[in-house]
């Protein structure tokens, strides 16, 4: 059957828009590269931050890639300790897959909106993508990410001084990270409920715990998890009074390349208790920490 030729025109319109259309609807090679960055950041986070700074955020062509492109960047920021000012970015990212549906994208998505203002300090805030992420996660049935939204909740509530909530939503985090089976994640979460515990009073079960973390720490050749469980037994020591024990620990923690001003101002609090008042003095001078060890002090 031929066409009349008449018909040309339009068919000819209808290919021409078809090719125009045709690259926008394909996979692009960065939609590729970024489902790639996707798949590594959990265990790889180094590498997905290094992958997308090689992406050409101009050559993204679609609103999908930009809001996983969005998703990633903030992601991999958090999870290698970057500074994330603005909670703008995600916020695409959390609207556009809440709109189209894509649930685990949108909890992933709000729980890294949760931690960006977590970590700016806006609380009232974040508290609420976490129990939204949380919500969802229950939904779906995601163990892991059920964890994580606790771990927000709990960390929103010891910042605020409720430890008892701090407790409960710490206990949470270990229950569905346990169910998750997935390591680093399983020892920080002992780790978060140990703090909790202490935070709560409870020392003497805060101080089983770490003491289990020691060994886990040693298994997985983790030094800032033995560092941050060695802390928590050292300060149950300075305040039974067993201060000797609590500097050989804190003096070990700030030789360590894990130390921070905190942990100095711990040995100084523990040199002072010795009864070596002059050297507490001087360490004090040299790392001005005074105004951090009265704090402690109290």
């Amino acid at each position: 059957m031929k066409l009349k030729p008449s018909l040309f025109p339009a068919i000819f319109l209808i290919a021409l828009l078809a090719l125009q259309l045709l690259p926008g609807c394909a996979p692009s090679r960065e939609r590729s590269r970024l489902e790639h960055i996707e798949s590594i950041i959990d265990e790889h986070p180094d590498s997905a931050m290094a992958l997308l700074d090689s992406v050409d955020t101009a050559a993204l062509r679609s609103d999908r890639d930009r809001a996983l492109y969005a998703m990633l960047q903030t992601e991999a920021l958090d999870k290698n300790h970057q500074n994330l000012e603005s909670d703008s970015l995600i916020t695409t990212a959390i609207d556009y897959f809440a709109h189209k549906g894509d649930r685990r994208r949108e909890m992933i998505a709000t729980y890294y909106g949760g931690r960006v203002q977590y970590l700016n300090n806006d609380f009232s805030h974040a508290i609420v993508r976490f129990f939204r992420a949380k919500e969802i996660a229950e939904d779906l049935g995601e163990h892991f990410w059920h964890g994580m939204a606790a771990r927000g909740i709990a960390d929103i509530f010891s910042a605020s001084y409720n430890f008892g909530d701090a407790l409960k939503y710490a206990k949470e985090e270990l229950h569905f990270i346990k169910l998750s089976s997935r390591q680093p994640y399983l020892n920080y979460a002992l780790l978060d409920l140990s703090t909790a515990y202490y935070n709560f009073g409870n020392h003497e079960k805060a101080v089983r715990i770490s003491k289990n973390l020691l060994d886990s720490a040693t298994v997985y050749n983790d030094g800032f998890l033995r560092k941050e469980a060695n802390q928590t037994i050292g300060l149950h020591l300075l305040t039974e009074g067993n201060s000797s024990d609590a500097y050989a620990i804190f003096s070990e923690i700030c030789h360590s390349s894990y130390a921070e001003a905190r942990d100095s101002t711990l040995l100084s609090l523990s040199i002072s208790a010795m009864g070596n008042s002059d050297r507490a003095i001087d360490l004090n001078e040299k790392l001005g920490t005074v105004a951090n060890i009265r704090g402690l002090f109290l």
